[in-house]
C-alpha cells in the first residue's frame, strides 16, 4: 500500500490546536504556519511518503483505509493529482475555533464551544479556542498561490478569525481566483459571511446532515431539521455549490429509509434550478460506541433492511457513486465477526448525554431501546 499524499507537498492544515500537514492529520501545537512549512518536520515527512513509509501523523487515513473505507488521503491524491507544487501553499485546510453553536454526540470540546460549556473545559475563555493573531498574520503573508481552502469548526460562519481573513483575501484581490469550501451545520446564514462568499471565484458549502428529521436533531443537539431544510432550499437559488456531508454512525439509522429519500428530494429541488447536489458519505470512527459496526444486532438488523432497500430501488441518489460504494462496503462488514458489540457503551454514552442536557433519547428516537 502507498502512503504518499499530495496535499502534504502543496497543502498545508492550520488549526487551534496546531499546524499540521492537512486538516484531519495530528497536529504539532508548538508549530506556527511559517514555521512548520519551512520545516523539517515537515521535509522529514515528505521524504518518508516518497520512500513509502508510513508516519505516524496518518494515522487517521490508515485505519479508514485498513477498514475498507475512502480516506482523506484518497481524496486528496485524486483532487490534487495535477496541482503542480508552488513555494507556498496551494492548499489550505483551515480549522481556526472550536465555537459553535451544536454539541454534535459524536463531537468535543475541541470542536465545540457549547460542548466545552457543557464538559467544564476551557472555563477561562468561555469554551472558547481560537488561533492567535501570529497565525492569522503567518497565513495572510503565505496566501499568494492559494487556489483552494477548505473551512472548518465549530461553525465557520460564526468565526470572527474567518471574517477577518476573508476580508484580507477580498481586499488584496485575491479572492477572485479561490475555490473555497465551508463545512457548515446550516442552522443559520449569517449574511455578511455570506455576502462576503460571493467574492471567491467558486463556493462550496458542504451541509453536515446526519440523519432524518428528530434523529438529526438528537446527533446534532440543538439542531433544527426543518430550519436546516429550510437553509438548503433556500441556497439553491445563490451561485453556490452545495454538498450534504454524512457523517454515518449509529443513531442515522434510525429513519435511514426517509433521510434517503429527503436527499433525493433535496436533489430533485436543484435539478430544477439547474443545480447538482452532491452528497459524501464518511463513517463515524469515534467515540468508538457510535461506529455502526459496534452498533446492537436489533439495529443493525433494522439498518440491513433499509440498505438492501434503497440499494435495489430504482430511486437512488444522483451522482452518487463513491456514496454508494460506501454503502456497499458496509453492508458487506456490518456482520463481520471481528466487529465488536459495544451496546451497553452505547446505552451508557446516549444516557449520560440524555441527563446532563436533560432529554430524552424516546422523545427523538421512540424505537432507539428496540
Amino acid at each position: 500500500m502507498s502512503v504518499y499524499c499530495k496535499f502534504a507537498f502543496i497543502g498545508l492544515g492550520s488549526s487551534h490546536r496546531g499546524t499540521g500537514l492537512c486538516g484531519p492529520g495530528r497536529k504539532h501545537k508548538d508549530q506556527h504556519p511559517k514555521g512548520f512549512w519551512n520545516s523539517d518536520i515537515r521535509s522529514q515527512a515528505k521524504k518518508s511518503m516518497t520512500d513509502n513509509i508510513p508516519i505516524p501523523v496518518c494515522q487517521n487515513c490508515y485505519y479508514r483505509e485498513k477498514a475498507g473505507a475512502v480516506s482523506w488521503r484518497h481524496e486528496y491524491n485524486s483532487f490534487y493529482k495535477n496541482t503542480p507544487i508552488k513555494k507556498n501553499p496551494v492548499s489550505l485546510d483551515l480549522d481556526w475555533s472550536n465555537f459553535c453553536n451544536l454539541k454534535c454526540i459524536m463531537c468535543n470540546s475541541n470542536r465545540s464551544s457549547t460542548w466545552a460549556n457543557e464538559t467544564g473545559d476551557f472555563k477561562s475563555s468561555n469554551g472558547v479556542q481560537t488561533i492567535s493573531p501570529q497565525v492569522l498574520k503567518d497565513i495572510c503573508e503565505m496566501s499568494t498561490d492559494i487556489e483552494h481552502i477548505n473551512l472548518q469548526g465549530g461553525e465557520p460562519s460564526l468565526i470572527p478569525e474567518y471574517d477577518e481573513y476573508i476580508d484580507f483575501l477580498v481586499d488584496k484581490e485575491l479572492a477572485k481566483n479561490i475555490n473555497i469550501g465551508v463545512v457548515s451545520n446550516l442552522t443559520n446564514i449569517n449574511n455578511r459571511f455570506y455576502n462576503n462568499l460571493k467574492k471567491f471565484k467558486l463556493v462550496t458549502i458542504n451541509a453536515s446532515v446526519d440523519g432524518y428529521g428528530k434523529s438529526n436533531d438528537f446527533i446534532r443537539y440543538p439542531s433544527n431539521f426543518k430550519q436546516v431544510t429550510k437553509n438548503i432550499k433556500a441556497l439553491a437559488d445563490t451561485k453556490f455549490e452545495l454538498s450534504i456531508h454524512v457523517a454515518l454512525q449509529t443513531l442515522s439509522i434510525f429513519g435511514f429509509e426517509q433521510f434517503m429519500n429527503w436527499i433525493i428530494e433535496m436533489q430533485n429541488l436543484y435539478a430544477k434550478k439547474n443545480k447538482m447536489l452532491r452528497v459524501n458519505l464518511q463513517r463515524v470512527y469515534g467515540p468508538i460506541q457510535l461506529d455502526i459496526l459496534s452498533a446492537p444486532t436489533y439495529m443493525k438488523n433494522k439498518f440491513l433492511t433499509q440498505l438492501e432497500k434503497y440499494l435495489k430501488s430504482s430511486t437512488r441518489i444522483k451522482s452518487a457513486t463513491k456514496f454508494d460504494l460506501e454503502l456497499i462496503n458496509l453492508k458487506k462488514t456490518l456482520f463481520n465477526s471481528n466487529n465488536i458489540d459495544r451496546t451497553k457503551p452505547l446505552y451508557e454514552y446516549i444516557n449520560q448525554l440524555c441527563t446532563i442536557r436533560k432529554l430524552k433519547i424516546e422523545d427523538y428516537i421512540p424505537d432507539f431501546y428496540g
